[in-house]
């Protein structure tokens, strides 16, 4: 739904809201329907995406979405949606989830607060430097809006979640932050989850600046970088404008998927991607703490006393891991993958892995979490 109505040569307005505690309200009066979102933001992200994956799956959230601001520091913003004919349940909704949310062990308030909840809604396409009455001007490859001397042009970009390099790359979003950060234009990224018989992510950039541009600069920056086709440009329409308001979709084509087999979160966080020398490092270190003899292979790979091998693994080498596997009549061997997506894929392919007396498939967390008399 768009909530912007729209009036003679392409101005627009905002259409009536009100804010009640962390709530902000807009009523359909065509459909006599209530919408509302709730903002919030927390450093324990991770886990109250966890919470709202739950809600999604059970029927109770319409959907939410995250907002990466790239020239920000803090942990991303969260904006959840509800779409209900009666207020009172989004009221009820609203608590049966920050209910949860609150339970967190250790977690402190993390709901916008009412007097900045519409600064945060606005400043996305820079609304809350302009009044919210402005021209639109669509050209064709961006959006100008614009009010008297001011004038914000908006570029879109879809991420391609279909590609094996990027839905395999447990960081590919901190790593596109990172990469993002060196640009001079005002970036973000946002990604809505919804869930239609399984859950979905619609990964998209909102790229803003001041002065004109014809190039696209930061599809071709980003595309280099990963040596993929991994940003889209989006054909520029004037609905784009709601649906970036409101963290929505884009397209519903270009999405990645959530399911008991691929449930990992990880690829939504800020975290640094492990280092082999460093995962390596520790180990060697645990192992000498407990006197236990190493012999170190490579930079990947250790025999430890009792025909132990430990191997690390960054990415999915099938001819590699079949050597590996050929060992086992000679080691107990340990196999640790350093990116959640491989080791599930391996799991995957290979359905009988797990019924190798010889062989265990480990995360890095699993590893170090082992009560055996070596570690």
């Amino acid at each position: 739904m768009v909530n912007l109505h729209k009036k003679k040569k392409n101005k627009f307005k905002f259409s009536s809201h009100y804010i009640e505690e962390d709530l902000m309200y807009f009523m359909s009066v065509k459909d006599k329907v209530y919408f509302a979102l709730n903002f919030l933001q927390s450093e324990r992200y991770i886990e109250i995406i966890e919470i709202l994956n739950e809600f999604l799956m059970q029927g109770i959230l319409d959907s939410y979405s995250l907002e990466y601001n790239i020239s920000d520091q803090d942990a991303p913003l969260i904006i959840i949606r509800f779409k209900e004919k009666n207020k009172n349940e989004i009221i009820m909704k609203y608590r049966q989830i920050h209910s949860k949310i609150n339970a967190i062990p250790g977690i402190t308030s993390n709901s916008i607060p009412p007097n900045l909840i519409k600064l945060y809604f606005l400043e996305i396409l820079n609304m809350d430097k302009i009044k919210p009455k402005a021209e639109i001007k669509k050209f064709k490859d961006l959006i100008e809006i614009k009010e008297e001397d001011k004038s914000f042009f908006f570029r879109f970009y879809n991420i391609d979640f279909t590609l094996t390099k990027v839905n395999e790359n447990a960081y590919f979003f901190s790593d596109l932050i990172k990469l993002l950060k060196s640009q001079k234009s005002t970036i973000r990224l946002i990604i809505p989850f919804k869930f239609i018989g399984s859950l979905f992510f619609y990964p998209y950039i909102v790229e803003s600046f001041m002065i004109r541009s014809e190039n696209h600069n930061l599809k071709n920056y980003v595309n280099d970088f990963f040596k993929i086709e991994a940003l889209h440009f989006k054909k520029p329409e004037e609905r784009d404008i709601g649906r970036v308001l409101w963290r929505l979709p884009l397209l519903e084509e270009y999405r990645g998927e959530l399911n008991k087999e691929n449930s990992s979160l990880e690829v939504f966080s800020l975290r640094d991607k492990p280092k082999l020398d460093e995962i390596l490092k520790k180990i060697k270190s645990r192992l000498e703490t407990r006197n236990v003899k190493y012999e170190v292979l490579n930079e990947s790979a250790l025999i430890i006393e009792k025909g132990i091998m430990i191997v690390l693994l960054d990415e999915f080498n099938e001819e590699r891991i079949i050597k590996i596997l050929e060992m086992q009549n000679i080691f107990k061997i340990y196999i640790i993958f350093l990116n959640q997506q491989h080791l599930r894929r391996l799991k995957t392919q290979y359905d009988n892995i797990e019924q190798l007396e010889q062989v265990k498939i480990l995360s890095i967390k699993e590893f170090f979490q082992l009560n055996v008399d070596f570690f």
